[in-house]
């Protein structure tokens, strides 16, 4: 089995990967993180990650990366997970517009780049998985947190439309909060 992790230099993604590696699992990590990266592949072995430098907001980026991906798995890709994300918090007002701008292309459209670029390579597997990392806050608006809430409120309302559309082509969509 494999997985492709986006935002795997760190955090839910580094712990995401060492789970998924010690089970077994080939997975690809995705980041803009060369050095974090770097240091996911001494700690994880190279036999078992591909480690691709990426931005999930540049198109370009996110089509080498699957390109890589899929050379090391029989151009398929069993699950994705749209991992990376940002997070400015404050008062709406004293967070700047280019960081608003920064959050919504990470969080939302990082997500709806990854999976349309996903969907040829997860159509090649038996049991595909498209998994969005959305969060407790996009439950309910947070202030201080209103943007990044927003964005993920975005990635849910796209997980529960994908899931419906994306169920023809047999790819299960769904979002962990």
């Amino acid at each position: 089995m494999n997985l492709f992790i986006t935002g795997a230099a760190k955090g839910i993604g580094a712990a995401t990967a060492r789970l998924f590696v010690n089970k077994g699992w080939f997975v690809g990590l995705g980041d803009v993180d060369e050095k974090g990266l770097q240091q996911m592949e001494e700690e994880l072995g190279a036999e078992n990650v591909c480690c691709c430098v990426m931005d999930v907001t540049d198109v370009e980026s996110v089509r080498k990366a699957f390109e890589k991906f899929a050379e090391h798995t029989g151009g398929k890709m069993d699950t994705l997970l749209n991992n990376a994300g940002i997070l400015y918090a404050g008062p709406f007002d004293e967070i700047s517009l280019e960081q608003h701008k920064r959050l919504i292309d990470i969080n939302f459209f990082g997500v709806v780049n990854c999976a349309h670029q996903a969907i040829p390579y997860l159509e090649k597997s038996n049991a595909p998985k498209l998994v969005n990392m959305a969060s407790a806050s996009s439950l309910y608006g947070i202030p201080n947190l209103a943007v990044y809430s927003s964005s993920k409120f975005a990635v849910r309302g796209l997980t529960e439309a994908w899931d419906i559309e994306l169920a023809r082509k047999g790819i299960y969509v769904m979002d962990f909060v």
